[in-house]
């Protein structure tokens, strides 16, 4: 509770209306006049002034509709304080400053905003639900070359998972877009053996595949020495060359960061 002048609440603080009842002890709503307007959302902190100058914020718990006669609040002991019908409900202004001016509480466009956070989006660039960070390579991203092109892959689900060439000459390619506004630093390959990896950067508009920009092995990250920054056209070929039958690989990762 804090102890201000009405005119000094009124100097700085818009109305929203007055309350019908007297209020005292706990409680979980003030009955208030309809106003006919919808102000106040969950979580929203409001002002109780009573009539003798005493002011208590006091946190909205569900929305208000135009038409409600009163506002539902997380519990409120007011004590032995006794409010009287007619005290004013006003907007607490710097509950107002967080949400309009420094926007971290309240919605924007019905997204929940904090201090770091606008709904699914992270000040630090991450997105709920997004991987910002890395891009999976899964056993359906890859596909055999053309060395033996009467034999197949498979993904073999028997005692060691995994993609699984038919003929020794195989060579694995899965192939990867780059995010707009990353690049690719990093790339590695899972595996039960240690094959070679290759990583190129290809086109949608052009053929050839020119030279590899990084080469590692299965089971060993390895750095893009010079990152390659997506643009409209260009992604990832990663290129297993598969020696035998009995090797699987499992899938892989490229690493993103921001450009």
């Amino acid at each position: 509770m804090i102890r201000t002048r009405n005119s000094d609440v009124a100097a700085r603080n818009a109305f929203f209306t007055r309350t019908t009842a007297d209020i005292t002890g706990v409680t979980t709503y003030i009955s208030i006049t309809a106003n006919n307007i919808a102000m106040f959302k969950d979580g929203d902190t409001f002002l109780l002034c009573d009539l003798i100058g005493k002011i208590y914020p006091l946190v909205v718990s569900a929305d208000v509709a135009s038409g409600d006669t009163r506002i539902n609040i997380d519990s409120y002991d007011f004590g032995t304080d006794q409010v009287l019908a007619g005290a004013l409900i006003s907007f607490d202004a710097i509950d107002m400053f967080q949400e309009y001016q420094r926007k971290t509480k309240g919605t924007v466009g019905g997204l929940a905003v904090t201090s770091t956070q606008i709904g699914p989006l992270h000040s630090d660039g991450n997105i709920d639900g997004v991987d910002t960070t890395y891009i999976k390579i899964l056993p359906r991203d890859f596909m055999p070359n053309d060395h033996k092109f009467n034999k197949g892959i498979a993904f073999d689900d028997t005692a060691t998972t995994g993609v699984k060439v038919y003929d020794a000459d195989t060579e694995l390619w899965a192939f990867v877009q780059i995010p707009y506004g990353k690049e690719a630093t990093d790339c590695e390959v899972y595996g039960n053996n240690t094959k070679v990896v290759d990583v190129f950067e290809l086109s949608i508009n052009a053929s050839g595949i020119g030279t590899a920009l990084a080469t590692g092995a299965v089971g060993t990250p390895f750095a893009i020495t010079t990152p390659i920054e997506s643009n409209s056209t260009n992604y990832l070929g990663i290129r297993v060359t598969t020696t035998g039958t009995s090797q699987r690989i499992y899938g892989g990762k490229i690493v993103l960061t921001n450009i």
